[in-house]
């Protein structure tokens, strides 16, 4: 298992999967903050930019749902749109 710590340099350095891992651990992780939601967004959005289908799912029920950004449907149709084109089911 990867360290958060771990998660952390290499999503700092770009890494796309490693961006989202870590905004997906932020979210649902064991010890949840009340500004987790925004940060994991905020990674969800690095990674969402390189194409990273799950990204774009996962920042679009972000904008959905109105967690960790101002709610805005367009934006969620966007990229769930985005994740659908490349094949993610739940986006499609």
């Amino acid at each position: 298992m990867i360290t958060t710590y771990h998660l952390r340099q290499l999503a700092g350095e770009g890494d796309s999967d490693a961006q989202f891992r870590l905004a997906y651990r932020l979210a649902f992780g064991r010890r949840r903050v009340s500004s987790a939601w925004s940060r994991a967004a905020r990674w969800w959005a690095l990674a969402a930019a390189q194409g990273h289908p799950r990204a774009q799912f996962y920042l679009g029920t972000c904008y959905d749902q109105g967690r960790g950004v101002r709610k805005n449907l367009v934006k969620a149709m966007r990229l769930y749109r985005s994740a659908g084109d490349q094949g993610h089911v739940e986006g499609q």
